[in-house]
């Protein structure tokens, strides 16, 4: 399966990513913001943990492939996704010289419309540490809405601080997402 933008594509991960997503894994920056898990791991540990992942709660994960060279650029996936209340989280990594050129923008959109067309969801949450502020402009003008503080929650450098959640709603936001990747489709 690919979802395909106009300057990314989503494909479903395979075998041959797990070098690039034990990479990322390890990242200082993955580890500050995209997970629980602080320590660095071992290719056999990584491997094991990606398993468990999807037994607990991983619904979908992808890699994000620049089009114009084919480049892996980033993972986006699809977690806690619980059909029978209509949610599900997720969360997006993008390598860092990728972060400010509106591949993420549209990876999310491309994801999100996947998710809000082939499952029964209502809302998709993404959560996000209070010092990661980049990631906080996007999905605030992506049109998610805060819809909760949970206050102290992540002790970085001695500090803490605030996780945010955020939700967008397949009523509400759905038509907005495909009016985006039109747009983007049309100036293909």
């Amino acid at each position: 399966m690919g979802l395909q933008g106009r300057h990314v594509y989503l494909r479903c991960c395979s075998e041959q990513d797990i070098p690039l997503l034990f990479q990322w894994r390890n990242d200082n920056d993955f580890r500050k913001n995209c997970s629980v898990r602080r320590d660095e791991t071992n290719l056999d540990d990584f491997r094991e943990e990606l398993k468990e992942d999807f037994k607990r709660d991983r619904h979908i994960q992808m890699m994000i492939i620049r089009k114009k060279d084919g480049k892996s650029i980033g993972t986006i996936y699809s977690y806690g996704y619980k059909k029978v209340d209509g949610y599900a989280f997720i969360t997006i990594f993008l390598s860092e010289s990728y972060r400010t050129s509106g591949y993420g923008a549209e990876a999310i959109a491309l994801f999100l419309h996947h998710l809000f067309s082939e499952f029964p969801i209502f809302k998709i949450y993404m959560e996000v540490y209070e010092y990661n502020t980049q990631s906080l402009s996007c999905i605030r003008g992506a049109g998610f809405s805060q819809e909760g503080c949970f206050g102290g929650h992540r002790l970085f450098n001695g500090i803490r601080y605030d996780l945010l959640r955020y939700a967008i709603y397949k009523e509400r936001d759905l038509s907005r997402i495909e009016i985006f990747l039109g747009r983007l489709k049309r100036n293909i």
